[in-house]
This record gives C-alpha cells, sequence and structure tokens, in this order.
C-alpha cells in the first residue's frame, strides 16, 4: 500500500498564480523497500553507462525526481518535471535553478500566461 503526500510546489513568483500556489500534486511515496521511477532510472543509468556528460537522475527524498539535473563531470544541467523525469530543457551550463522553468512548464500546462524569465532559470526581478 502506497501512501499519499500531498506536495505544493510554491514559487517565488505569484504574478501568474491564481491561487496564491504554485502546483499541487498528490505523489506516493514509495514504501520501504520498494524504489520510485527515479530511483529505478538512476540505477539503471548507473549501471548500463558511464562517460563525463551522462546525467544520472537525482532523486529528492520521496522519491521524486530533481528539478535540476546535472551531469556528474561536467557543468551541464537540465530541468526535469518532478512528476514525470521528462527533460524540459537541453543540457546547458547556464542553468543554475528550475524554478522559472517549472512555473513556466505548469503555467502552460494549466493554459495561463508564463512568468517572465532571467537567463540563469531563476525569475527576472
Amino acid at each position: 500500500m502506497l501512501v499519499l503526500r500531498f506536495a505544493l510546489v510554491t514559487v517565488a513568483c505569484a504574478a501568474w498564480l491564481v491561487s496564491g500556489t504554485g502546483p499541487a500534486a498528490a505523489r506516493p511515496i514509495a514504501e520501504e523497500g520498494t524504489q520510485t521511477d527515479c530511483q529505478r532510472d538512476a540505477a539503471k543509468e548507473r549501471a548500463e553507462h558511464s562517460g563525463p556528460s551522462r546525467i544520472v537522475p537525482r532523486c529528492d527524498r520521496n522519491g521524486d525526481y530533481g528539478a535540476l539535473q546535472c551531469s556528474e563531470n561536467s557543468r551541464f544541467c537540465q530541468v526535469w518535471d518532478p512528476k514525470t523525469g521528462v527533460p524540459l530543457t537541453q543540457p546547458s551550463t547556464r542553468l543554475k535553478r528550475a524554478d522559472y522553468i517549472l512555473a513556466r512548464h505548469y503555467a502552460e500546462e494549466r493554459g495561463q500566461e508564463p512568468p517572465v524569465c532571467a537567463q540563469n532559470g531563476g525569475f527576472a526581478s
């Protein structure tokens, strides 16, 4: 049996938000002894691929994909959807934050106007 835990993704830029909070998603937390998709993907990547540019998925404490995924031996990073593990950007050395890209992704999913972005992946002031 999976225990459901509701997680709110909060964002710094609230101009596009209707409710004042970011997208909420029910995410099951795996029982002890089971692995999440992120944990399985990370183990598979470690076992099957090597090289300086590979990105081994990093999982958060709930087992979801980390939003900012970076290669282990280079400066390249990508933003991934934490729920699905699907990359939302191409690898880049400029990405340092994922908040804007996730906010834009979730706004577009809901048909809302996306917030304004800074080059590093954060919100423009």
